[in-house]
C-alpha cells in the first residue's frame, strides 16, 4: 500500500488596521475575569470577518477608490468580530 504525501500550506499573511466589535457584550466576560478577585489573563479566539474601512477625505483618489466612487486615501482593513471563544479552565 503506497501512502500519499500530504502538504498543508501556510495561510497568506493579512495585516489588520483595526479592531471593531460587534457588541460590547462580547469582551465583557473577558474583562471581567482578568481585572475580578482572580487578576489573571486569559486566551480567547475571536472569529468574525474582514471589511474595507472607510475613505479618508483628500484630494487624490486612488484606484480602489475610484472603483466606488470614494475620493480620499484608504485607511485599511479592520476586522469586525462577532464571537468570542474563551475557554474555562
Amino acid at each position: 500500500m503506497k501512502l500519499k504525501k500530504h502538504v498543508l500550506k501556510p495561510q497568506v499573511y493579512r495585516h489588520i488596521d483595526g479592531v471593531k466589535f460587534e457588541s460590547p457584550k462580547l469582551l465583557q466576560p473577558i474583562i471581567d475575569f482578568s481585572t475580578g478577585a482572580n487578576a489573571c489573563q486569559r486566551v480567547a479566539w475571536l472569529y468574525g470577518t474582514y471589511e474595507q474601512m472607510p475613505y479618508f477625505p483628500g484630494k487624490r483618489a486612488t484606484k480602489t477608490a475610484a472603483a466606488t466612487n470614494a475620493v480620499g486615501f484608504p485607511l485599511g482593513i479592520r476586522t469586525v468580530v462577532k464571537a468570542v471563544y474563551a475557554p474555562s479552565i
